[in-house]
């Protein structure tokens, strides 16, 4: 990977720990590590899955293109999910600009949730809430940036969906959905 995607993965990794982290701390839930048989297992939200393929076609584009700088061939890195998911060029590039776009606005948006993070946190010496003090919950904006974040994603895909049409862009989810969201099955955990 070159340097610019480490620091766009490491980025986004930071930002959604950051946020994970937070909102743990905010709302504890107890966990169950049993689930009931008849819970029916769903995919993850829109904007996590999109999210995710979004930032896989670009990191595929980009791997071909380090690949082809090195002399070697990236053309199946570079058609990989136009060829599984049946999308011709045109199609396929469009599927890249919105990628591309998509992933260059997140990538912006989790910027300046880091800058929120790093100030809350900054109120924790070493990371470490002072004995007797309440962790205070995460500051507003941080909620209201993650759901502008979660705007970006969605409209990325309406916009894919509306540029691809119906039948190709079923093709795009139903790959999203078997790549990206995969459905765990059930049984116990660690099988």
């Amino acid at each position: 990977m070159n340097k610019n995607l480490t620091r766009i993965v490491v980025c986004s990794a930071i930002v959604s720990v950051g946020l994970l982290a937070v909102g743990m701390m905010a709302t504890p839930k107890p966990i169950s590590l049993q689930q009931p048989a008849s819970t029916p297992r769903s995919l993850p939200p829109d904007q996590v899955v999109y999210s995710a393929f979004f930032h896989f076609v670009v990191d595929l584009q980009k791997e071909a293109t380090d690949l082809e700088n090195e002399g070697k061939k990236g053309d199946t890195l570079r058609s990989y999910i136009q060829t599984q998911s049946g999308l011709n060029d045109e199609e396929a590039r469009k599927l890249n600009e919105i990628a591309v776009a998509c992933v260059e606005q997140v990538s912006q948006q989790d910027a300046r949730a880091l800058v929120v993070i790093q100030k809350f946190q900054s109120q924790f010496p070493g990371g470490k809430v002072p004995a007797g003090m309440k962790l205070p919950p995460p500051p507003p904006e941080l909620t209201e940036l993650q759901q502008e974040r979660d705007q970006i994603i969605l409209a990325a895909k309406r916009q894919l969906a509306a540029e691809l049409g119906g039948a190709s862009f079923d093709k795009v989810a139903k790959f999203a959905e078997r790549r990206i969201a995969f459905k765990p099955q059930a049984g116990s955990p660690g099988r």
